[in-house]
């Protein structure tokens, strides 16, 4: 194969990940309820967030999916200014190996189809 074959197939390859998280950002601020948004080249999106220095990782509401864009309302910590200041990782997931539900409490990152990058947030 010549290299600009091979170059142009992991360019593919890059452009189709199969679970991105579009907004937030790395490391950006955020609020109690922030909404996050991406893309997905498959169903069954979830999003799950792990406070920083804990062992939770909880399952967040039901994501809305339209055209492969995805969004949807999650929580970062508790009511109220508790958590301000505190880190928090967001992962979006397809396709997950096992059940899951909105409010589950897991004690990782589930197995799943695909994953998107882990993106940190700081709560404001």
């Amino acid at each position: 194969m010549s290299l600009i074959f091979l170059l142009l197939l992991q360019i593919t390859c890059i452009a189709k990940a199969d679970v991105v998280i579009t907004l937030p950002t790395q490391n950006s601020y955020v609020g109690e309820r922030p909404e996050v948004k991406g893309n997905a080249n498959s169903g069954n999106v979830w999003v799950i967030v792990h406070p920083k220095g804990t062992d939770g990782y909880w399952v967040q509401p039901t994501v809305n999916i339209e055209n492969h864009a995805w969004n949807v309302i999650i929580y970062i910590g508790r009511s109220g200014s508790i958590d301000n200041g505190k880190h928090f990782e967001i992962l979006a997931i397809s396709d997950p190996k096992e059940i899951i539900s909105e409010g589950d409490v897991l004690s990782g990152w589930p197995d799943a189809k695909d994953t998107s990058k882990v993106i940190e947030v700081i709560r404001r």
